[in-house]
């Protein structure tokens, strides 16, 4: 914008009402795509479809942590169902295995293959050696703190599980090698082996803000 000179005359008026007018009509018949790019919405998540229920809640499982992270979940139904009375699915829940607590998605054959026990210090309570199977699945009496809280059986609650595809990549990248696979390799068994019923997302980190920003508290369950 050029500064008018003290002795220069004054553009009209009607000039200026013209140029605002013309401005207000491009914006007013811009696609929102265009004029409004910064109001688009997210995509949905069909992972996320289903979590309807007023309570809801998502539990942000960053490390094993002994098998809690289902613990977690497990208690949060059975307490809010019980404490207020709720009819069947009247709470739900999430739990986002990601971080170092993503192979808890994984099946026995995969923590057989990849040696994930190990990897993650993961002790199997029946060999007292490192877990070649995923105890956290299909959990024996002793793998876990509460069997009836392992993957298997919570995973027929009103619970949603996703596993960090991030992490997926990079765990498996560095198993690959022991496995005697290529890092391609590896990360196409790992995503093969996922636990039926549970979801590959892009990251743990999304999920985690995805489920707040469709209504789930937070719980931290590292």
């Amino acid at each position: 914008f050029m500064p008018i000179a003290p002795d220069s005359p004054a553009p009209p008026r009607r000039s200026f009402i013209q140029r605002l007018a013309a401005m207000s009509a491009l914006l007013a018949g811009a696609a929102p795509g265009t004029a409004f790019a910064a109001q688009a919405k997210a995509p949905t998540d069909p992972w996320l479809a289903k979590v309807t229920a007023k309570h809801r809640q998502v539990f942000d499982a960053p490390e094993v942590n002994g098998g809690f992270p289902t613990v977690f979940a497990a208690t949060y139904l059975r307490t809010m169902t019980e404490t207020y009375h709720l009819p069947p699915g009247g709470a739900q829940a999430v739990v986002v295995l990601r971080h170092s607590a993503m192979p808890m998605a994984l099946t026995d054959e995969v923590w057989d293959r990849y040696a994930i026990g190990a990897m993650l210090n993961v002790t199997d309570p029946a060999t007292k050696a490192p877990a070649r199977r995923n105890i956290f699945w299909k959990s024996r009496e002793g793998d876990i703190p509460f069997p009836q809280a392992s993957i298997e059986k919570v995973l027929q609650m009103p619970v949603t599980f996703v596993a960090c595809g991030a992490a997926l990549a990079v765990l498996s990248g560095r198993a690959a090698a022991k496995a005697g696979v290529d890092a391609a390799t590896a990360r196409r068994e790992w995503e093969a082996g996922i636990i039926p019923g549970i979801s590959i997302v892009p990251s743990g980190v999304l999920a985690v803000a995805r489920a707040q920003e469709h209504g789930c508290s937070y719980c931290y369950a590292g």
